[in-house]
């Protein structure tokens, strides 16, 4: 077994390296067969395994090694500038307008189907959520507003707890193509008179830190 040096310890790969063989031995069947791909390339991130560039000064001729990285969204390193690099093209091509933060989640007697219909289930809510948004801006602002959805599917506590971020613009565009009153005012107030959501509207509490589920809400008219 790898022994990490102490100064890495804490590093995700250092702990992998220490424990993984050990964690498969236990929950082997549950693990999926993308987790153990992206296991092995965080280990064998900038090792020899991987191989290198090697440069030499002409001057001096000094020699640098370069180790080549494993390209995984799993990896600490190469992990954040994958995000880096597509927060960078969401920003460029997001309209410099007012946005708003909503989060949707489903109740907890779904979580076992979508864990167990993964691929599908994630599709499903990621489309309800963006539906749901949409209807309420078509049938009651008449309007199109713009969505940017990000899926999570854990919790703070880091278990299982699919559920769907999305920015919105603070206002749309009217059937006219013209600019939209902005929904700073309207927004929550609005979804939560009206039933558009196929699963519970989740609010922040400043409070506690954590979310909260709101109640199932009835159908108004208009």
């Amino acid at each position: 077994m790898i022994r990490p040096a102490p100064h890495i310890r804490y590093h995700i790969a250092a702990i992998l390296a220490a424990h993984w063989i050990q964690f498969v031995a236990q929950y082997k069947r549950w693990i999926r067969p993308v987790v153990f791909e992206n296991v092995r390339k965080v280990l064998a991130c900038r090792t020899p395994v991987l191989g290198c560039h090697i440069y030499q000064c002409g001057s001096c001729g000094h020699v640098e090694l370069i180790p080549h990285s494993c390209k995984s969204r799993f990896c600490p390193t190469c992990g954040k500038h994958a995000t880096d690099v597509w927060a960078n093209q969401v920003l460029n091509n997001l309209l410099d307008v007012p946005y708003h933060h909503l989060i949707m989640a489903i109740p907890w007697q779904l979580r076992i189907v979508i864990m167990m219909n993964r691929k599908a289930g994630l599709n499903l809510i990621t489309r309800a959520a963006a539906e749901s948004v949409q209807q309420w801006a078509r049938d009651i602002k008449k309007m199109r507003m713009g969505i940017l959805i990000v899926i999570h599917t854990f919790g703070a506590d880091m278990k299982w707890h699919p559920h769907i971020h999305l920015v919105v613009t603070g206002g749309g565009l009217s059937r006219q193509a013209l600019p939209h009153d902005s929904l700073c005012r309207l927004i929550y107030q609005s979804m939560e008179k009206t039933v558009l959501i196929p699963m519970p509207y989740c609010v922040e509490s400043t409070r506690t830190g954590r979310y909260q589920y709101t109640p199932i809400m009835g159908r108004t008219s208009g």
